[in-house]
């Protein structure tokens, strides 16, 4: 009875142990896991980050580049203004030299 008693408190010391073990298995493994997410988190926080001021400087590159155009545009317009307001002058002038020969 004794030698079977010591058998049954050694098999289960064994489980124990096993069990042990395999809990300290399943916890490596655990943190395994949860420092890969931590790194994937990181990871994706930083493209993130990256992609936001991408997304930032295309968007000052856009409006600098149209902030230029529109200043070409109005430069163009004065341009094209004073150069109407030459053709009105000189086809006044003309009329005006027209009628004075006219009248001559």
């Amino acid at each position: 009875q004794v030698s079977q008693e010591q058998h049954a408190h050694r098999s289960a010391a064994a489980e124990m142990d096993a069990s042990r073990e395999q809990a300290k298995q399943m916890t490596a493994r655990l943190e395994k896991a949860q420092s890969e997410l931590e790194e994937q988190r990181a990871s994706t926080e930083a493209l993130a980050r990256k992609r936001s001021i991408m997304a930032a400087e295309a968007k000052s590159s856009v409006e600098e580049k149209l902030s230029e155009a529109n200043a070409a545009r109005e430069e163009l317009q004065g341009q094209v203004s004073q150069e109407q307001h030459a053709h009105r002058s000189a086809a006044a002038e003309m009329d005006a030299s027209r009628e004075q020969a006219k009248q001559m």
